[in-house]
């Protein structure tokens, strides 16, 4: 006796385009973690690491997307800091 399976189609919990930009954010953070332990241990201060790496990569926006898109950044932040989403108790002004 021979038997067909059927295959259920299963939703999965995520779309996959979730699932990759969820997995792009997680290569950015472990480069960044690598990053960031290089710089700080030749004795670069990390307030010094912050400021740079915003400045450049808003500088990198501003050259491929525009000034619109770094705004669109920058207000999102705001949101975020005014939200109580950011790490710290301060607010950006």
């Amino acid at each position: 006796m021979c038997r067909v399976w059927a295959l259920k189609t299963h939703k999965l919990p995520i779309d996959l385009d979730q699932l990759i930009a969820k997995e792009k954010r997680s290569l950015v953070g472990e480069y960044f973690e690598e990053v960031w332990q290089e710089i700080t241990q030749d004795g670069v201060e990390e307030h010094v690491i912050v400021e740079k790496f915003i400045e450049c990569g808003l500088s990198k926006i501003n050259e491929s997307h525009g000034t619109d898109e770094v705004a669109r950044i920058i207000r999102h932040f705001k949101d975020l800091s005014d939200m109580g989403a950011l790490p710290s108790g301060r607010t950006l002004q």
